[in-house]
């Protein structure tokens, strides 16, 4: 998304929108593709000078804590997990106060008996290992080949990178363990991998095929997409996240276009459908 900060602000304030945009980032949240975000800083005629628009930026004046935040943010998303990091302020009697400063989000998993399983789902773990996170997101993929989940995980396996589900017409295959409150780190799609929870589909360029009856993949399609619905209101529910945190991969790294943006569209619109008529369980 495009974020715009209008209203006489000076250099420093405008600087502003990076320091926002990697905060929201690390916590969580993204802007969704094609949106855009404008700040009009009122009155217009007065202009808008200093930090004071940033109330966490005092913080960032400490030495040691540059250095330390330095590391952790360049470490998200990569496999430098002690150092993935969220950071939270708030404004207490008139100062900054910084909690949970450099405090990782990925933590030691449960003990294995803890685990949880999706319904009607099969069970194979991948050999990646990166802790476990609290998500807040869902990350729909396609897998690149009309093949099955089991050609996914091996791929998967191969590069060395992990998705939490792979889902073909017949089998929803959970490849890293599910915890009550917590799941086992991905390693699936660049800069998130701390809060999202994903699902590679089988299939490629589902735009071409999920609309068209008379495709040669329409039906398997179909079939598979039942199943990734299903799954995915398991998480939402197992997680509390709404669906205003469902997207698509292509929204969150540029060069991907997976699953397509129209078949996305639909596939929320279906959730939706669900969480209406009561079947989002």
């Amino acid at each position: 998304g495009r974020f715009f900060i209008v209203g006489l602000a000076d250099t420093a304030v405008q600087e502003s929108k990076q320091r926002v945009s990697h905060a929201l980032r690390h916590m969580g949240f993204i802007f969704r593709t094609g949106r855009m975000v404008i700040v009009n800083l009122a009155p217009a005629d007065i202009k808008k000078e200093g930090p004071a628009f940033d109330a966490c930026t005092e913080i960032f004046q400490d030495p040691d804590f540059n250095i330390n935040y330095a590391v952790g943010m360049s470490g998200v998303g990569s496999d430098w997990d002690d150092w993935s990091a969220a950071t939270y302020c708030g404004i207490i009697n008139d100062k900054v106060k910084a909690e949970n400063i450099c405090i990782a989000p990925v933590d030691n998993c449960p003990d294995e008996s803890q685990a949880i399983k999706i319904p009607n789902s099969s069970y194979q773990l991948l050999d990646y290992r990166g802790g476990c996170i609290k998500p807040t997101m869902i990350v729909i993929h396609w897998s690149g080949a009309w093949t099955d989940v089991y050609a996914t995980f091996n791929t998967l396996n191969q590069r060395q990178l992990a998705c939490q589900l792979a889902t073909d017409k017949n089998i929803t295959l959970q490849s890293q363990n599910f915890y009550k409150d917590q799941v086992q780190r991905g390693a699936c799609v660049g800069g998130y991998n701390d809060f999202v929870l994903n699902n590679e589909i089988t299939g490629s360029y589902f735009d071409d095929v999920y609309d068209v009856p008379n495709h040669p993949n329409y039906k398997t399609l179909e079939i598979t997409t039942e199943k990734a619905l299903a799954s995915t209101c398991f998480m939402m529910k197992q997680y509390n996240i709404p669906i205003t945190q469902i997207f698509g991969h292509f929204q969150l790294n540029d060069g991907k276009s997976d699953p397509g943006a129209n078949y996305l569209n639909d596939f929320i619109d279906n959730i939706q459908k669900k969480i209406d008529n009561g079947t989002c369980i």
